[in-house]
């Protein structure tokens, strides 16, 4: 996904009174990273109080106070089974990373937003296998 459709996003995207949504990035090469930031700056203008969970501890220590956020510790997201989870990953192997499918699979019953990075184009024959990798998840 190219940083143009992340821009896309505008209230309708959650039906969610209450703003709040968890943030989850997993980023190798900080292409994942990059995207997400935009996404960040996207949600703090349309309102939306974002909680950040990422796959590297300092990772989200520098979007914390970059952003001025809190986190999503497991506590959080236990506590807030309702809030909506927004998934960034990056591609391996035709699919969606270990650590962000092992978070996937520790989500029940939420609305889920996933959006992932890989080096190869969205309309290509592998990029095709991911989309449809991903979605069967």
């Amino acid at each position: 996904m190219n940083s143009n459709k992340t821009a896309e996003i505008t209230e309708k995207t959650y039906d969610n009174n209450n703003k709040q949504l968890i943030l989850w990035i997993s980023s190798i090469t900080g292409n994942t990273k990059s995207i997400a930031e935009i996404l960040i700056i996207r949600l703090l203008e349309l309102g939306y109080e974002p909680r950040i969970r990422t796959a590297k501890d300092t990772m989200t220590r520098e979007l914390l106070e970059k952003y001025h956020l809190k986190p999503a510790d497991d506590a959080y997201i236990s506590a807030n089974d309702k809030t909506p989870v927004i998934l960034c990953f990056w591609c391996r192997r035709g699919s969606m990373d270990d650590l962000s499918l092992a978070f996937l699979n520790s989500l029940l019953q939420r609305k889920i937003l996933v959006y992932g990075t890989m080096g190869s184009y969205p309309e290509s024959e592998y990029g095709q296998k991911v989309k449809i990798s991903v979605k069967d998840l």
